[in-house]
C-alpha cells in the first residue's frame, strides 16, 4: 500500500458525516476517478438518511481477492448502558417495537451476558467515548468482516476468507494506515466490479452496493458468530448489538453456529424480515443468500453479479441498532406522570407539547393500548404525522 489522500465529506449540518481517505491503490487507479465518486456517492446515502451528528473516518483501499472487507473497530459496553442509550433516541415506528421486545436486562436477552459490543462510530452515536474508559481485556477489538463473490465454490471461500483477512490485518497495522480517529479500513476487490457505471455485465459486481456492504458493518452491523467456524460452541461472554435480533423460525432469540439451522433478523421475533446466513465461509450478520435467489440484497452474505442489490431491510438494521433518520419522532403518552422531554421513556403528556416541540414534516408518536384517552383538542398548524404505536390512543374525548 501507498501514500493516502484524504477526501472530507460536506454533509448537511446534524448529520452523518463519512470522511473518505483513500489509498494510492485507488488515487492511482486507472478508474480511481470512478471509484472514488462511486464511494461518495455511497457516503451521500447515509449522510442523506442518517440525522446523528457524528463524523466516521474510513480507510479505503483495492485488494486482489474476494469482493469486498471491512476491518472495524469496536467496543464493549454493557447491554444496560446501550439499551438506555438506545431508548433516549428511539425515534421510529421500527425502534418501538423493537424496543418493547427487549428486556432491561442488566443481561441481555441472547446469552445472559451483561455486555454487549458495538462499533465506535455506532459508541460515538449513543454517548460512549473511544476507547472505552474500562480496563477490560475485552473493552476494544478490530472486527473483520467479509463480502465473498456468487460463484466461489466452499474451497475458494475459505481460500479467499484467509487472504482478505490478511490484507485487513496487514493495512491496519502499517505506517500509512495508522492516523488519529480512524475507525475502520474498507477494501474493495474492483477488478470483479463493474467501473462504467448502470447495470453491471454478467461477470461484474456492482460496486457502490459493495461500498454500502462495508459501511453497513462500519456502522455496527456485525454478530459475533463471525470468524467462528460451523459447529464452534456460541460465544457465553458476549454479543454485538445485532445479535439482538437474531430469532429462529419459532421466535426464540438464536445463536447457534450449526449450518443447517436457520436464523432470521426480526424486530419482534414474528415478522421475520430477512434470514441470516448460516455458511461460516462468510458473515453471519450477513443475509442468506443462495446462488441464483430471486432478490439480492446489499447485505448478502454472497454477492450476486449482474445486479444492483436493493437496500431496505438493511435501513431497519441501523435504525434499531441506534441510528436515527429523518424525521425524527417525539413521543406522547397522555398517561404519562412524570417528567417529561418527548423521548421514549420520558414522553410528553399532550399532543400540543408535542406540536411545539416537532419541526415541520415530523412525526408524533403516541402510546397507546391500556385507556390511553384525552379530552385535548389541539390545533395544529404545520404539516406532521400523528400514530399511534401499540395499540389506539383516543383523542378528543
Amino acid at each position: 500500500m501507498g501514500a493516502l489522500s484524504a477526501a472530507v465529506a460536506s454533509p448537511s449540518a446534524g448529520a452523518l458525516s463519512i470522511v473518505p481517505t483513500y489509498d494510492a491503490s485507488i488515487t492511482g487507479h486507472p478508474q480511481g476517478t470512478f471509484i472514488m465518486n462511486t464511494i461518495n456517492s455511497a457516503i451521500s446515502l447515509y449522510s442523506g438518511k442518517i440525522q446523528d451528528n457524528v463524523t466516521v473516518n474510513i480507510i479505503f483501499q483495492t485488494m486482489n481477492s474476494g469482493l469486498g472487507g471491512s476491518s472495524t473497530y469496536n467496543q464493549t459496553v454493557s447491554y444496560s448502558s446501550w439499551l438506555s442509550a438506545v431508548r433516549d433516541r428511539a425515534s421510529s415506528l421500527d425502534d418501538a417495537v423493537a424496543l418493547d421486545h427487549l428486556p432491561n436486562g442488566p443481561a441481555n436477552p441472547v446469552n445472559g451476558s451483561t455486555n454487549i459490543r458495538i462499533s465506535f462510530p455506532l459508541a460515538r452515536a449513543l454517548g460512549f467515548t473511544n476507547p472505552p474508559t474500562s480496563g477490560s481485556s475485552l473493552a476494544v477489538e478490530r472486527a473483520i468482516s467479509i463480502l465473498h463473490a456468487a460463484n466461489e465454490d466452499a474451497a475458494t471461500r475459505t481460500r479467499v476468507a484467509n487472504e482478505v483477512r490478511r490484507v485487513l490485518e496487514t493495512s491496519v497495522t502499517s505506517p500509512q494506515h495508522t492516523q488519529a480517529g480512524e475507525d475502520a479500513t474498507i477494501s474493495l476487490n474492483v477488478s470483479i466490479c463493474d467501473l462504467d457505471g448502470g447495470v453491471p455485465p454478467a461477470d461484474r459486481y456492482d460496486l457502490k452496493a459493495v461500498v454500502c456492504h462495508e459501511i453497513d458493518e462500519v456502522l455496527g452491523s456485525s454478530s459475533i458468530l463471525t470468524g467462528l467456524n460451523n459447529g464452534d460452541p456460541a460465544p457465553t461472554d458476549l454479543v454485538k448489538a445485532q445479535d439482538l435480533y437474531r430469532y429462529d423460525p419459532r421466535g426464540n432469540r438464536h445463536l447457534n453456529t450449526t449450518a443447517a439451522d436457520t436464523a432470521y433478523f426480526s424486530i419482534d421475533g414474528l415478522n421475520q424480515l430477512m434470514r441470516y446466513n448460516q455458511n461460516a465461509t462468510g458473515d453471519f450478520s450477513d443475509w442468506w443468500s443462495p446462488s441464483g435467489h430471486p432478490n439480492p440484497h446489499v447485505q448478502d452474505a454472497f454477492a450476486t453479479p449482474a445486479v444492483i442489490p436493493a437496500m431496505d431491510v438493511e435501513w431497519v438494521v441501523l435504525d434499531v441498532l441506534g441510528w436515527s433518520y429523518a424525521p425524527r419522532g417525539v413521543w406522547v403518552d397522555f398517561n404519562y406522570p412524570g417528567f417529561q422531554v418527548g423521548v421514549y421513556d420520558l414522553p410528553f403528556r399532550t399532543i400540543a407539547a408535542a406540536v411545539n416541540n416537532v419541526p415541520v414534516g415530523g412525526l408524533i408518536l403516541v402510546k397507546g393500548g391500556g385507556g390511553r384517552t384525552t379530552s385535548e383538542l389541539p390545533t395544529i398548524s404545520k404539516v406532521l404525522t400523528i400514530t399511534t404505536v401499540g395499540g389506539l390512543a383516543t383523542i378528543g374525548q
